[in-house]
């Protein structure tokens, strides 16, 4: 309403493994067995305005990037580069081509690319 990216909603996590689903108290033992755990869900926001001469948009997991001193994701300059290279490709391959350079970089971490064309006539 004010222009402030929130997240949707707040998620409790469910339970790792079931027991006894018969149990009456089955759902409120494994959900506290959970909380006791310590999971705890704290996304990242980060609002940028897109601009008019912008070409695309980039999200990805940090399975990607290489953000800290001993990752092994893509710099942004690699990134850049990969999807100038494949500039005439659709937004799938565009992401399956940065997704196998990380992985050849030796990213281990999962990673989850979303490639958005903001550019006409640009990334079939």
């Amino acid at each position: 309403e004010d222009g402030t990216v929130r997240p949707p909603t707040v998620d409790t996590p469910l339970p790792f493994q079931v027991d006894d689903p018969l149990r009456d108290d089955f759902m409120d033992n494994k959900i506290q067995k959970v909380k006791d755990f310590g999971l705890r869900a704290d996304p990242d926001i980060t609002v940028t305005e897109i601009r008019t001469t912008d070409e695309w948009l980039l999200l990805a997991s940090n399975g990607l990037m290489k953000t800290n001193e001993g990752d092994l994701g893509l710099t942004s300059e690699q990134v850049e580069k990969i999807v100038e290279q494949h500039k005439h490709q659709t937004p799938n391959e565009v992401c399956a081509a940065l997704a196998s350079q990380a992985r050849q970089n030796g990213s281990k971490d999962d990673i989850t690319i979303i490639f958005v064309p903001l550019a006409k006539n640009q990334y079939s």
